[in-house]
């Protein structure tokens, strides 16, 4: 079993509600009593360092697509790296000012090497087309392994794609966004672990590759639990978006499509996959609420 005195708990984003974070810390003071605590905000926030070493960084302008879209993944990458900085443990736990832990099992699930993650949100790539897509709401890894996955340069990241809008595969409805968070952080910790060069040109490409690659090494990678018996509440407002349905974990990896690794099952795999995303889309209630996204995206743009 880890210890708490090895473990850093990096309670990382904006503090919008002061009880809420109260609430956070205090869970973590309970199930990690001599866990050591690291609060990475913004410097605008009203909160006092009491007992946990309070990080305040200069605010910075999120990332805005051609469109005005706005994407916070390069703060979010500021505040994680700006905590990590204060780590001098083997093992951190990252976690949001708006979760509350209740019990060990998320550290409890620790194997060597892998990062312990929930599936809140992480889709089920047969049922929704996103792949390199793992939750970076709560992890839980050694220090290593957690500065690997966060460890981009913010300044090099353009996540604009060109501008050739698909209707028909596409779950993401209407976005002049190249990539989600999620996968600008998993394709870069994927391009580390494997020497590859993963670049998608939109958010739901899949080509052959792409698709075995990522079913064959997201379990070798992640350890991903069923989010409801993880330890960690969420806000409820996590359960009002469509990412919440069709999720992967970790009773997917004994199922033949991710278990083995012939040629045959991998052309299987291809084929329900697109079977999945261009015909059976019509059966799935995710794909209409991308169309109905591109309808209004649409006309929005129209009248401009």
């Amino acid at each position: 079993m880890i210890a708490d005195i090895d473990i850093s708990v990096i309670i990382a984003g904006k503090i919008d509600h002061l009880e809420e974070f109260d609430t956070c810390v205090k869970s973590i003071r309970d199930i990690l009593p001599n866990s050591k605590i690291i609060v990475s905000t913004w410097d605008d926030t009203d909160v006092n360092e009491v007992n946990y070493v309070l990080i305040k960084n200069k605010n910075i302008e999120p990332l805005k697509s051609k469109n005005g879209e706005i994407s916070n993944i390069t703060r979010q990458i500021l505040l994680v790296k700006a905590a990590l900085k204060c780590v001098k443990t083997e093992y951190v736990l990252k976690f949001r000012p708006d979760l509350i832990l209740y019990n060990k099992q998320i550290i409890r699930n620790y194997k060597k090497d892998k990062i312990v993650v929930t599936n809140l949100f992480v889709p089920n790539p047969f049922k929704d087309p996103t792949l390199f897509h793992i939750s970076d709401v709560v992890q839980f890894s050694t220090y290593d392994n957690i500065k690997k996955f966060w460890d981009l340069d913010i300044k090099k990241i353009n996540n604009d794609k060109i501008d050739n809008l698909k209707i028909f595969g596409n779950f993401s409805g209407y976005t002049n966004f190249k990539m989600l968070p999620e996968q600008i952080l998993t394709i870069n910790f994927f391009n580390k672990e494997l020497n590859s060069h993963i670049e998608l040109p939109y958010i739901n490409y899949a080509d052959f590759n792409y698709l075995n690659l990522w079913i064959d090494y997201v379990f070798h990678f992640f350890i991903i639990l069923n989010y409801s018996s993880s330890g960690v509440v969420f806000p409820g407002r996590f359960f009002k978006t469509r990412y919440k349905r069709h999720l992967l974990d970790n009773s997917h990896k004994d199922n033949f499509l991710f278990k083995s690794n012939s040629r045959w099952i991998k052309k299987i795999r291809y084929a329900i996959f697109n079977l999945n995303k261009y015909f059976l889309c019509w059966l799935n209630r995710n794909y209409y609420f991308s169309l109905l996204h591109i309808c209004i995206g649409i006309l929005k743009g129209r009248k401009k």
